[in-house]
């Protein structure tokens, strides 16, 4: 399947509305907590994001509820990354707001193979792949390291499976629909409605 970019998803989730109202949503706000003291270890070194402010916005949350005895540096994911990650050792925690192919992931995991002796953990959000197959072929390939013992933990907040349709999404179809009723409205004789749709 071809990939638009600036195309949106069928299914979009506004993860900053989340983070900003966590009281309101108390399940994710708890799983967010457990997975955070669970999966950030006392040797992390980065918390790298996805280059999205979700992302940003997670990871300056987890900054927020480690213990003040570890200081990772938060590091955007940008064409450099590598160049900015000068500890030898150490855990870099990947985080991602919300992954849908997992490309950038990937990209990361292939990137960050020389590193030998530094460990990824895969931190999102919610995971929301397209279906169990496709999610288990996934993080299978995230987790693999360079053998058995340098498994990678992938771990999600949360997961809802979900069409990663870019392409004739209801959003495009509305779109289009709009765009037919405005430029079929006269002008002349329709002058109100005119002006209101075109506000």
């Amino acid at each position: 399947k071809d990939n638009f970019p600036d195309a949106n998803y069928e299914v979009y989730f506004d993860i900053l509305y989340l983070l900003e109202n966590l009281t309101k949503f108390k399940k994710f706000d708890e799983a967010l907590n457990r997975h955070i003291d669970k999966y950030i270890p006392t040797n992390t070194k980065y918390l790298l994001h996805l280059p999205d402010i979700g992302s940003e916005e997670l990871a300056k949350h987890i900054l927020t509820k480690i213990p003040s005895s570890i200081k990772p540096e938060l590091i955007n994911l940008d064409a450099n990354f590598t160049s900015k990650i000068t500890e030898e050792s150490g855990t870099v925690v990947v985080v991602a707001s919300c992954i849908t192919t997992g490309k950038k992931l990937l990209q990361i995991s292939r990137l960050m193979r020389n590193m030998e002796k530094l460990n990824l953990v895969y931190f999102v959000g919610i995971y929301r792949p397209v279906n169990e197959k496709f999610s288990t072929a996934l993080i299978s390939d995230l987790k693999k390291g360079k053998d058995k013992s340098d498994e990678r933990p992938f771990v999600a907040v949360d997961s809802i499976y979900c069409s990663i349709q870019q392409t004739e999404t209801s959003w495009e179809l509305e779109k289009v629909f709009l765009e037919d009723f405005i430029g079929s409205l006269d002008e002349d004789n329709e002058l109100e409605i005119y002006n209101y749709v075109n506000q």
